[in-house]
């Protein structure tokens, strides 16, 4: 067999020499390739590239060439896309903050190697049916009516589409009422609906030449699976069901009288997953998981031996068809595996050739991944389980993780390339899965014997191959891990067997059953109750002998608990009632609740936290240095300050200063900048538990600044042009904005233009500092590897730092007249400003609060200049303007902050603010002073000022803190 190869320049990157430790970034992530579709005629492969870069790409895999076609803004994401024709392809995107669904059709000609694009975008509301191939330009489009189930499918063209006005276009074939959803089958040219009859949900068909829709199945309240996955002939389906065998078998249904006719396949001892037909409708092959690999039967020999040719070509690997072309005999294959991802070849089954075209991870290597083995347990009773064993190939620490799976039924564990598996694995760990009963895919019989069996069988099933594993391999620690029904099986596990289990991790879990019955989000009618009966067995006294809130006392191990505050399944209350249980007995118990999160994670940066604060966990109960670790100093450096920045409030845990002080230490320690830097801020604020200490805090920005973190550069002068550190020059601050610049920092460019103005630090080039702040602010080129903000940007959210720099530089008092004109004519043209001449008015003074309720607008609620640092955290003024036409434009005005002046150097605030203010002259704005921080919360005398531009005091007000 002829495999061919070329490198995709635009997608795939070069070959990279990886670190021991594999980066938690490129694990847990999307997959640079996310889809892959062959046109039509199988000259040319569509592909969607992931969702940080979200582009279609369109490839030449014959010659080699790579297009960029349409690249989506970030705030859109692309749900899917399919070819239209041979030359036009249809996106379906969203768009995140709304939820709205969005269509895009993408032509395109050649005229030489460079295509020819246009782009038609639509907001009709509905969604795509289907595509008609032989029809150029004609799609198949569903839109809602004016009542629930009420639609409608149009035959439509591109334009028409795109122009989001599709009055004109007629029905298609007579609507179904009560419409869930329409599809298109191809084959047969059929419309098909999902539809409510007579308070069932069934499938139902139009045939091309029909007048009336026929039922082709009538779904019923059962657990059994019916598939459709062909038509056979007119009368029958084939379809994939258990409904008269114990597996899932490949079937035919007879349409009339709503019964399987006969079985044309099953295996002996597993559920058949798929099976595929070749373009003239044969039966070509099934697939199924045999010990968690997918493999296949085949009916035709042809198509036998040139899967075997497949497996000869890519040993050891799982092969799977992605994609197929409509007029060709081409199709787009994914080779994978238990250490692989997976790469993507276009196969040609005539002339058994496969044309690499691209990996679906770039940055990962089968070298640093690790391959799974598959197990097989003979149980007493005969019962066969299978179970998949991750033992790392490179450094092991020894220690066994047993990982049961959710369910516990219904699901299963399968051979394939699996991010959690392979980052512990990577880290020394080894990693057992176990398809205990009740798992998917081995029969009804299989699964129902795990019914009811929460506690019993379940985990006597795991703890007999965990029993012939340890056997086999020497273990020095064994703990548990799992999550939802996993986190409970986890929990059992260690209870019933304490001299195997050195810890326990419980993710989103289960640890009350009579408490299943009884949660917020389970309204318990007669069908919830069954559900829920169905799994764990009746509610009884016989629930509380297998639940681990109730076996408490038995914990002696470490736990760590994760849990989602929003968990709308296991929910919320039983980890935390497993929690509170656990520390008042005095059990050795970690507790991690997700803010915003529910039965897991919906975000790979919540994959990530969560998998570092694990593997933390473990080696520090264990008592596995960071030294014995087996992972690099920068990934585990990186680990830690991920942990950290969580404890210090980042995004989804409960703060806690001083373990994020920990985490920082740890990760500074091994050399993180941004850590050092973070060290620094706690000592300049004095938090964690630490004494403030300006000069501890500049000595470990010191330290980061020159590692070259640009934050740290950045603060540094910061903190020197505020005359918290003493005895720096102004030519000192000006090379340290310089250097931060020079390392990738955006706002100091702005500081750059402020000291050229003012000639500080500098020799004075006023033209040039403004030009800067032209550049900086207009979009132009502001230099190489630096963020352009266009005006548009500018105006809807004006940066504080440029409000801040423009206000520093007025108050400054090193501008002339024509100079300050200067500033003055830039503002107006870049902000729209209509007056720079007016007064003001303090209209109001005192406690300044938010009233979110109504408007969410600020407003003063009491009236004193007086304010009790006990009582309050926020303060100010509000202000009206007068002497301005309301329709002339925006105002342009400065506001001054003066703080209380203090004399001990590590309880200095922050120097003086100056911030420039645009506004509607009809507006009556609060300004304040939020003291969020402890260190902000200092006794004293606050002033608040108005300038003109010009250096006018329009009006002022005192506070004092008490």
């Amino acid at each position: 067999m002829k495999v061919r190869y070329f490198w995709l320049v635009l997608f795939i990157l070069p070959s990279i020499n990886h670190a021991k430790t594999l980066d938690p970034d490129k694990l847990f992530s999307d997959p640079n390739i996310l889809d892959l579709k062959l046109s039509p005629d199988a000259k040319y492969v569509a592909s969607y590239i992931d969702a940080d870069k979200n582009f279609i790409a369109l490839t030449d895999y014959v010659a080699g060439r790579n297009y960029r076609l349409v690249t989506f803004p970030d705030k859109y994401r692309v749900l899917e896309f399919n070819w239209v024709d041979s030359d036009t392809i249809y996106v379906d995107y969203m768009e995140l903050s709304s939820n709205i669904s969005l269509h895009a059709f993408i032509s395109f000609s050649f005229f030489g190697d460079t295509p020819k694009i246009k782009t038609y975008y639509s907001d009709a509301k509905g969604y795509v049916v289907g595509f008609l191939p032989d029809e150029d330009d004609q799609v198949l489009f569903a839109k809602s009516g004016s009542s629930h189930g009420d639609q409608k499918v149009y035959k439509v063209s591109v334009s028409e589409l795109s122009s989001g006005d599709i009055s004109g276009a007629k029905n298609f074939r007579k609507p179904m009422e009560n419409t869930f959803f329409y599809g298109w089958d191809s084959a047969s040219q059929s419309l098909l609906s999902v539809a409510l009859d007579n308070k069932k949900i069934g499938i139902w068909q139009l045939r091309k030449d029909a007048k009336e829709w026929r039922k082709l199945y009538e779904f019923e309240d059962t657990d059994e699976q019916f598939l459709p996955v062909s038509f056979r002939g007119d009368s029958e389906l084939t379809v994939l069901t258990n409904k008269t065998t114990d597996l899932v078998s490949l079937a035919t249904f007879n349409i009339n009288t709503q019964k399987i006719d006969r079985v044309i396949y099953s295996d002996d001892r597993y559920d058949l997953t798929n099976a595929s037909f070749d373009r003239d409708g044969s039966l070509v092959s099934v697939s199924y998981f045999d010990h968690g690999r997918m493999s296949k039967h085949f009916f035709a020999d042809r198509k036998k031996k040139e899967f075997k040719l497949l497996e000869k070509a890519f040993p050891g690997k799982q092969i799977s068809i992605v994609s197929t072309a409509s007029k060709s005999n081409k199709k787009i294959i994914r080779v994978y595996s238990s250490d692989d991802p997976g790469s993507y070849y276009v196969f040609d089954d005539k002339k058994l050739s496969a044309n690499f075209l691209s990996k679906s991870y770039f940055e990962l290597s089968e070298k640093d991944l690790n391959t799974s083995r598959e197990l097989s347990t003979q149980l007493g009773d005969g019962t066969e389980i299978e179970s998949i064993l991750t033992v790392p190939k490179g450094f092991n620490n020894h220690v066994l993780l047993v990982v049961p799976h959710g369910g516990p039924v219904g699901v299963r564990d399968v051979s394939m390339y699996d991010a959690e598996t392979q980052y512990f694995a990577n880290r020394g760990y080894s990693v057992l899965k176990v398809n205990f009963r009740g798992s998917t895919g081995f029969g009804k019989k299989f699964s129902d014997s795990g019914r009811g069996q929460w506690g019993k069988i379940i985990e006597r099933d795991i703890s007999t191959v965990v029993s012939q594993v340890r056997k086999k391999y020497r273990f020095k620690n064994t703990c548990a891990m799992g999550g939802s029904y996993g986190g409970y099986s986890s929990m059992m596990l260690g209870i019933a067997h304490p001299d195997i289990y050195d810890c326990v991790v419980a993710t989103f879990g289960v640890f009350d059953l009579p408490l299943l019955f009884n949660t917020s989000n389970r309204k318990m009618n007669e069908y919830s109750l069954k559900a829920v009966e169905s799994v764990v067995g009746k509610l009884d006294d016989s629930l509380k002998l297998t639940s681990p809130f109730r076996l408490s006392g038995k914990i002696k191990f470490p736990v760590l608990i994760i849990a989602g505050r929003n968990d709308q399944v296991a929910g919320f209350e039983q980890s935390n009632r497993m929690k509170y249980i656990l520390e008042k007995q005095g059990a050795d118990v970690e507790f991690e609740a997700y803010n915003e999160v529910g039965h897991g994670h919906g975000t790979w940066y919540g994959e990530r936290h969560q998998h570092a604060l694990v593997d933390d966990f473990i080696r520090r109960k264990l008592n596995i240095s960071d030294a014995a670790s087996g992972i690099s100093k920068g990934i585990l450096a990186k680990e830690k300050l991920l942990i950290a920045n969580e404890y210090n409030g980042t995004r989804f845990t409960a703060e806690n200063p001083e373990l994020a002080l920990k985490y920082y230490r740890e990760s500074a320690n091994l050399g993180n900048a941004k850590a050092k830097f973070m060290l620094g801020d706690f000592y300049e604020h004095g938090r964690g538990g630490v004494k403030k200490s300006i000069s501890t805090a500049v000595s470990y920005y010191r330290d980061a600044s020159s590692q070259g973190y640009d934050v740290a550069t950045y603060h540094l002068a910061e903190l020197y042009k505020g005359q918290l550190v003493g005895g720096v020059r102004n030519d000192e601050i000006f090379d340290l904005y310089s250097l931060a610049d020079q390392q990738g920092n955006n706002l100091a460019y702005l500081d750059l233009a402020r000291m050229y103005c003012e000639g500080s630090g500098v020799e004075k080039q006023f033209a040039r500092g403004l030009e800067m702040f032209s550049l900086q602010g207009a979009g132009k080129d502001a230099g190489e590897g630096r963020e352009k903000f266009s005006q548009d940007e500018e105006e809807k959210n004006i940066t504080r730092k440029e409000r801040d720099v423009i206000g520093e530089l007025l108050a400054s008092n090193l501008l002339s007249h024509v100079e300050i004109e200067k500033i003055k004519k830039y503002i107006s043209e870049k902000y729209s400003i209509g007056s720079f001449d007016f007064s003001v008015k303090i209209d109001g003074f005192g406690i300044v609060r938010n009233d979110k309720y109504y408007s969410n607008s600020l407003y003063v609620s009491e009236s004193k200049d007086k304010i009790s640092l006990d009582e309050v955290g926020d303060f100010g003024v509000q202000v009206k303007f007068r002497g301005v036409d309301e329709d002339g434009g925006k105002i342009a005005y400065r506001i001054k902050w003066t703080k209380p002046r203090l004399n001990d150097e590590n309880d200095k605030l922050r120097s003086d603010v100056n911030r420039l203010f645009f506004v509607s002259p009809d507006n009556e704005p609060v300004y304040y002073f939020s003291l969020d921080e402890d260190w902000e919360k200092v006794r004293g005398d606050w002033k608040i000022e108005v300038y003109s531009l010009d250096g006018e005091l329009l009006a002022q007000k005192s506070f004092t803190t008490l």
